[in-house]
């Protein structure tokens, strides 16, 4: 969905109510744009990490002001076929959220504010996945998308595209998860169950969380693993998220076990060292 509403004067006061701001005050003050949590989103995506997730920033794209340059790299692929067949860029609205950036979405729809015409909760939208893009020039793309992967919500949310083609992640309660940790790690006195489940102590968690993100930031990144040595150390490295740490040699797909592109991507989330190894 998108907001329907002009909001160049809610970005204005975005910013300069962020450095003070909670959620929840954001949910309250007004506004309507998600950009507001902007560095709250910034510590999710980092503590989720993008090996599902692809850049999709481009010359065949514009981005709004709060989106996130995130898709599946399926739906990524998709979305430049798309603009390939039209010979044109795409003005994106919205494609990965954040589930911080969803729950302001959808208590801005229960309150009928901002125009909103449909959200889902946190943790129950295909955004959260990389799995869908918004734009308010649905009908112009509409033929492309649809041809490409992807398909129209309909009336009650126009601008809303969901990528339906093969290798879909579902990265919503992972989503999830990863701000209950970073939650967890600045509010040691006040933790939450890590289970990746969006219930009323996450809620509670969300709205007090501060826009602009925690001083304590994400967790430190894992030790990036050695490049292995041969066919089974590097469906090990794959397995065990190594990336782009596993790539070029030898993953490739002579090896056994990581033959096939989808073992490879969505069971063992290699993300980016198995991409170019899809035929």
């Amino acid at each position: 969905m998108r907001v329907l509403l002009p909001c160049a004067l809610a970005i204005l006061f975005a910013s300069d109510v962020s450095a003070q701001c909670t959620v929840a005050s954001a949910v309250a003050g007004g506004g309507c744009s998600t950009a507001i949590v902007a560095g709250l989103s910034q510590q999710i995506i980092s503590e989720l990490g993008t090996a599902n997730l692809v850049n999709f920033n481009g010359s065949h794209v514009r981005l709004g002001s709060a989106v996130q340059p995130y898709l599946n790299p399926n739906a990524a692929n998709a979305l430049l076929a798309a603009t390939n067949q039209m010979n044109d860029f795409m003005t994106i609205n919205s494609a990965y959220r954040t589930c911080a950036q969803q729950f302001l979405l959808y208590q801005w729809f229960l309150r009928f504010q901002c125009g909103i015409t449909a959200a889902a909760p946190p943790g129950g939208s295909n955004h959260e996945s990389g799995l869908a893009i918004d734009t308010s020039s649905y009908n112009y793309w509409m033929s492309a998308m649809q041809s490409n992967g992807y398909l129209w919500f309909g009336a009650g949310d126009p601008v809303h595209f969901d990528y339906v083609g093969g290798g879909s992640v579902d990265l919503r309660s992972a989503g999830v998860r990863a701000f209950q940790r970073v939650h967890n790690r600045n509010n040691p006195g006040n933790t939450i169950a890590e289970d990746g489940v969006w219930g009323p102590a996450t809620e509670s968690a969300m709205n007090s969380a501060p826009c602009n993100g925690y001083s304590g930031g994400p967790s430190p990144p894992s030790p990036t693993p050695s490049p292995p040595g041969n066919c089974d150390d590097c469906y090990n490295c794959v397995k065990f998220g190594g990336g782009n740490a596993c790539a070029p040699s030898p993953c490739s797909m002579s090896c056994a076990g990581i033959n096939e592109c989808m073992d490879c991507v969505i069971l063992y989330q290699g993300g980016m060292a198995c991409m170019d190894r899809c035929p």
